[in-house]
């Protein structure tokens, strides 16, 4: 006879196993910084570059780089790296540090909705919001999916749009076919689709999962979340440690964290703010946060990086694209599309 598996034997095992990639990750990331640093390289250190984490830059052969701090032009010679704060003017880096920074502003909200009633239906944008003019239209607002904590008013589980017709949440905390999710416009017109589908088990093992709407999404009212192609790292080769992004939770706020690790054993790892800029925006994920994602903004679109697993942890979409893609293709829905980066410049040949 067949032994039966306890399920909730299993469920056990898999967090703790889940728990030790954390650990895992979070140990690796402390020494990320260092591993890509003047350790292995040596480093010419740009003028104001001294403190707290910066752009490094790690040349396989030598390279001209323009438009430094002070109008200055350095070449750097092969396996050397250099370390400008926030990133080389024109980079990747810059564009998407600058898209956070530059509306951090005094008296800016934290809450992206001043109104949200579930049972009515009806949302309103908070202009005073710190990101209301970047495109956060991609985070869902409500899904249907009943929850031990709100039956009725479940703003904990909306999904994120990830391509016309595709959403992606947590798969420790589904949402389930049948389940309608509600995206707001910029206008605060309500958008509402039906999952019909979802995939049969976790995307590569992780804790990502998608669904499929009953029809698509135009995208002039809900604009999916782009994701960062296979060779980002030519653009962002510090792989945006320390670079500003930004995080939902359930209570319809959105928090600056930095990236502490963007990919690292299968997990993005984030961690509060510690500029004087950037903290008074910072927050924290608390019990029923999962499922909400975290963007980076390049040229202003937003880039999903993860959904939240752990507290400021997630499984990296970044290193699962061609998973979750041949996931999206089994069950009929639309493949996401990638950032374009062709216009920074690439620091890898």
């Amino acid at each position: 006879m067949k032994p039966v598996l306890n399920v909730r034997w299993t469920e056990a095992i898999r967090r703790r196993f889940a728990l030790s990639r954390l650990a895992i990750a979070c140990l690796v990331s402390l020494f990320a910084p260092l591993a890509d640093a003047a350790i292995r390289y040596p480093a010419t250190i740009i003028s104001g570059a001294t403190t707290g984490y910066v752009d490094t830059l790690v040349f396989p052969s030598s390279m001209t780089v323009p438009n430094l701090p002070g109008g200055s032009t350095l070449t750097v010679p092969s396996g050397q790296c250099i370390f400008v704060p926030n990133g080389v003017p024109g980079s990747a880096r810059r564009n998407a540090t600058d898209a956070i920074d530059s509306r951090l502003l005094p008296g800016k909200s934290t809450s992206f909705l001043t109104f949200a009633s579930n049972g009515l239906a009806v949302y309103q944008r908070n202009t005073n919001f710190w990101g209301a003019s970047l495109d956060t239209t991609c985070v869902g607002v409500w899904n249907s999916t009943p929850d031990g904590f709100q039956t009725n008013n479940n703003n904990r589980r909306a999904c994120v749009l990830i391509s016309s017709n595709v959403v992606l949440f947590a798969a420790h905390y589904p949402c389930i076919v049948g389940s309608t999710n509600r995206w707001l416009t910029t206008n605060n017109v309500v958008v509402s689709r039906i999952i019909t589908a979802t995939n049969a088990d976790r995307i590569a093992g992780t804790d990502l999962a998608i669904g499929l709407l009953n029809s698509p999404i135009p995208t002039n009212q809900v604009t999916p979340a782009l994701v960062l192609g296979d060779s980002w790292t030519k653009q962002f080769p510090s792989l945006a440690v320390g670079q500003p992004v930004m995080g939902f939770n359930q209570s319809y706020q959105a928090f600056v964290f930095t990236v502490r690790n963007l990919l690292v054993n299968g997990l993005s790892v984030f961690t509060a703010p510690t500029s004087a800029l950037e903290q008074p925006f910072g927050g924290s994920v608390a019990s029923g946060d999962s499922s909400k994602p975290v963007l980076m903004f390049v040229n202003g679109k937003p880039v999903i990086l993860c959904t939240w697993h752990f507290v400021n942890a997630g499984d990296a979409v970044t290193g699962h694209t061609t998973n979750l893609n041949d996931a999206i293709t089994a069950l009929g829905g639309a493949s996401t599309s990638n950032i374009d980066l062709s216009r920074f410049t690439s620091f890898q040949p």
